[in-house]
């Protein structure tokens, strides 16, 4: 990869987009994930890192993560806060975004002659688009308006949840061929579209979601919760809607592509008599139960970490997890 490099400008188009005031001085939410290594005693699944900064302060290394590495670079598209990646810590819309993955071209064609075209299109990886919409809505309505856009154009209907983060145009998809992910369309003067302008596109907009926030000190966890173990481990992703939540499969290093994605863990609850459920859909993994999912976690996070499994449990415990 020596002969690649980056390419900053796209990077700040996307950014501009997101920030119009201030896209230099804003700081933005990065997630870099590397790609499984098969080496060693203990296999290492993909390994997502936080990055917290403007784009000037983290360029240089997630150029670095990309070229060298082979590391994806993703963004948290919403504005949040400096604590966590989740939905509860969104605090304010920017954009609203398709994912248009499957039949991309013929899809894009039609999005372009829409009544509102996107602001923005990058194409993340050969025939596959996501196209921006500058926003303003309560954070509260978002996903609901996501998922009209969603079925107005058939986009990802996975791509739809409030923390949702998007490869960055500028870094390189490493998946197949090197890849340049590249914006393709931006309009000259966006103007953000309002519930007024959403609701004579798409129609009346959905009742709204509320977002729970954390309030008042740690309080003792469910014992079989395991998405703080999945976040020690460094293979929690996201939560996709309340107590669904996207990992990184704790197997990952055996299935065939080193794919990081369709892995899905459950939070318990009474209907799943409080233990929680574990989906993988490779092939690989077919066999894999909830119960397999604690242990591996469990020991990946202790590793990971370096720290012995009692006092990580202590901690869990204690809610300081």
């Amino acid at each position: 990869m020596s002969n690649y490099s980056t390419a900053p400008a796209q990077t700040i188009e996307l950014l501009t987009l997101l920030e119009p005031q201030n896209a230099i001085d804003t700081v933005f939410s990065w997630r870099v994930i590397e790609p499984p290594c098969n080496k060693g005693f203990i296999p290492t699944p993909a390994r997502p890192r936080n990055v917290r900064g403007t784009f000037g302060q983290v360029n240089a290394q997630l150029s670095a993560a990309n070229v060298t590495h082979r590391a994806a670079v993703y963004l948290m598209i919403q504005a949040n806060d400096s604590k966590g990646f989740g939905k509860a810590n969104v605090e304010r819309i920017r954009a609203l975004f398709v994912d248009l993955d499957e039949d991309g071209p013929a899809k894009l064609e039609a999005v372009m002659q829409g009544v509102h075209a996107p602001h923005l299109v990058v194409e993340s990886s050969p025939g596959k688009y996501h196209c921006y919409w500058q926003a303003s809505l309560p954070v509260e309505h978002y996903e609901g308006r996501s998922k009209q856009l969603i079925d107005k154009y058939g986009g990802d209907p996975s791509c739809f949840d409030l923390a949702r983060i998007l490869r960055v145009p500028g870094f390189y998809h490493h998946k197949a061929e090197p890849f340049l992910s590249s914006v393709i369309h931006r309009a000259a003067e966006p103007v953000p579209l309002t519930q007024d302008n959403l609701t004579a596109w798409l129609g009346s907009a959905p009742p709204p979601v509320p977002i729970c926030k954390p309030s008042g000190p740690p309080e003792k966890r469910h014992p079989n919760n395991l998405v703080p173990w999945f976040q020690v481990a460094g293979m929690y992703l996201g939560e996709v809607s309340t107590g669904r939540h996207n990992v990184i499969c704790p197997w990952v290093h055996r299935h065939t592509d080193g794919d990081q994605s369709g892995t899905v863990y459950f939070e318990p609850t009474e209907a799943n008599w409080f233990s929680g459920g574990f989906k993988c859909q490779h092939a690989h993994c077919q066999d894999k139960r909830i119960k397999n999912a604690r242990s591996a976690v469990h020991r990946l996070a202790a590793w990971k970490s370096g720290i012995r499994f009692e006092v990580l449990y202590d901690r869990f415990e204690r809610g300081l997890l």
